[in-house]
């Protein structure tokens, strides 16, 4: 849903692991899901105590294309770091995976989302649009967290999502080998 590379947690981690060695990368990938069309208030504020009421989605199909989004972009950015890796001084076959929250599951899905057999498409072919957030969503949510600049420009297609390589440094496959997976 949101995050980025430059949140407090991220940097700690990346400090830590490069004061121990280690060439350290936090890339930035797909964010978002597609809110409901129903008026429905999670009220999720009081668990995580933040002004918070956005989290409906459209239907739990999005919860796996985010998911798999993201597993693409990152599979891209290891290709790219370790096809480079004579310029970053790392080890292609030494390749550490990590991440916090949402980055710690994938993490786990680069690691071990490594066949294309293994890619579903049931959530990754083309889907029916989405249909339009309900309208109290525009200023609470799309508005206030900058997702968009309103519910009206928002595109609800669903195109497919491709293969399990994505788009990004094909083949994203390349020479690498993943020899740990760190879940925080």
């Amino acid at each position: 849903m949101s995050g980025s590379k430059s949140d407090g947690e991220i940097q700690r981690l990346m400090t830590d692991f490069a004061k121990r060695g280690y060439v350290a990368v936090a890339p930035n990938y797909r964010l978002g899901l597609y809110q409901t069309e129903r008026n429905i208030n999670c009220n999720v504020s009081s668990i995580f105590d933040i002004p918070w009421n956005c989290l409906n989605i459209q239907d739990t199909t999005e919860w796996y294309r985010a998911y798999f989004r993201a597993i693409q972009d990152l599979k891209g950015v290891v290709s790219y770091i370790t096809k480079r890796s004579e310029a970053y001084s790392i080890n292609p076959n030494n390749v550490f995976r990590s991440g916090f929250s949402a980055g710690g599951f994938n993490a786990l899905g680069i690691a071990f989302l490594d066949d294309n057999t293994e890619w579903p498409t049931i959530f990754t072919d083309q889907l029916a649009d989405a249909k339009r957030p309900n309208a109290r969503y525009d200023q609470g949510c799309i508005r206030r967290y900058a997702w968009d600049t309103s519910l009206a420009s928002i595109s609800l297609k669903r195109p497919s999502l491709g293969s399990l390589q994505g788009e990004l440094n094909v083949p994203a496959m390349s020479d690498y080998k993943i020899k740990g997976v760190g879940n925080f």
